[in-house]
């Protein structure tokens, strides 16, 4: 009687060694996943930051843009005051043209 004990005990030992190495490997496999997911998320912090940095850079270079044609349709106005003083029979004619077409339109906001 006590060989059968000692089978059944040694068969309930390696029934929850089998387990226990499963359950292992499955817990190998989360930690793998965890580590992949903490690297991606890794990698997209890093190029969340670049991106940031590359649109405040943007935004530095659309607003001195904008600062340059504000500057350059002031010297327009002002040629175009001082084209009416030397020629005054020109000048109605003159300002009443519409606005050359490479002068693009300045919107108030701007976009992110």
């Amino acid at each position: 009687m006590g060989a059968i004990k000692d089978v059944v005990f040694l068969a309930t030992q390696l029934s929850e060694s089998v387990q226990d190495r499963r359950f292992a490997s499955d817990l190998f496999k989360i930690i793998q996943l965890v580590n992949t997911i903490q690297c991606d998320q890794a990698s997209l912090t890093e190029k969340n930051i670049e991106l940031m940095s590359e649109k405040s850079e943007l935004k530095q270079s659309i607003s001195a843009l904008k600062s340059d044609i504000t500057r350059l349709h002031q010297q327009i106005s002002n040629l175009k005051k001082q084209i009416g003083n030397i020629h005054p029979d020109t000048t109605e004619t003159f300002h009443n043209l519409p606005p050359s077409r490479s002068e693009p339109k300045i919107s108030s906001g701007m976009q992110a």
